[in-house]
């Protein structure tokens, strides 16, 4: 006779998060990778601006729904307890000018500028530039809420410390697979120090700050190392 053996799979709140982050990764690449179907040249500001934009519905829209349809409440991350003010503003500080100093040096390499700054119109008007900033700091918003936010957190909650911690950068890697080999590296060990600092800080606010800061600077410099890129108040005539 064959022994009845009663399997019970347990589905908790961290293999939820996992799961939906990597469907969320995925479906992210696979509309990014085939939206020039849908609007022809992936190069300029509306290319840019639907991408960062669906973003902001897949990353952070969709997950907050979620959460806040589910607790009928704000995520905790999303506050900063009084005490810790002090704590996030020295690592804004900190990590602000360390991110700085990066890419100072690194964003002005040929390979970075061969994908920086990503709206590649030549010339750049007042107009380019507040669409990326616009669209650097909506997608942000929602990449940090997904990943130091829900991700992060809801693994801390159940698993190991450093589990959470490398699953979480593991992912957050695997969102740069189509960047090449060094953002994918860079990416990971960047997502191991912005998770070590939301854990400590018990908010994703200097991370989301970190992120944008590493975007903005990276944009800016790339923008400047390339020669072919220039900057005008008003698109110029002719």
């Amino acid at each position: 006779m064959l022994q009845d053996f009663n399997i019970e799979v347990g589905t908790t709140g961290a293999h939820i998060a996992i799961f939906v982050s990597i469907i969320i990764i995925v479906a992210n690449y696979l509309f990014n990778r085939f939206k020039g179907i849908l609007i022809g040249n992936t190069d300029g500001i509306k290319s840019f601006l639907v991408q960062k934009f669906s973003g902001v519905l897949l990353l952070g829209v969709i997950p907050f729904y979620y959460l806040y349809d589910r607790d009928d409440s704000l995520p905790f991350y999303m506050f900063v307890a009084p005490d810790n003010l002090q704590s996030v503003f020295n690592y804004c500080l900190l990590v602000g000018i360390v991110f700085i100093g990066i890419s100072s040096v690194v964003s002005v390499k040929e390979e970075n500028c061969i994908v920086y700054p990503q709206i590649r119109d030549k010339e750049w008007t007042l107009a380019t530039a507040a669409a990326s900033f616009v669209g650097w700091v909506s997608y942000l918003f929602a990449y940090e809420f997904l990943f130091r936010g829900y991700l992060l957190m809801s693994c801390v909650k159940e698993l190991d410390l450093m589990g959470s911690i490398f699953i979480n950068a593991g992912l957050y890697a695997l969102a740069h697979f189509d960047k090449g080999r060094k953002e994918i590296v860079g990416s990971f060990v960047v997502g191991i120090v912005l998770c070590i600092i939301t854990i400590k800080t018990g908010s994703i606010w200097v991370s989301i700050f970190s992120h944008i800061t590493i975007a903005l600077s990276n944009e800016y410099f790339s923008f400047k190392a390339n020669p072919e890129t220039s900057f005008s108040f008003f698109k110029s005539k002719g």
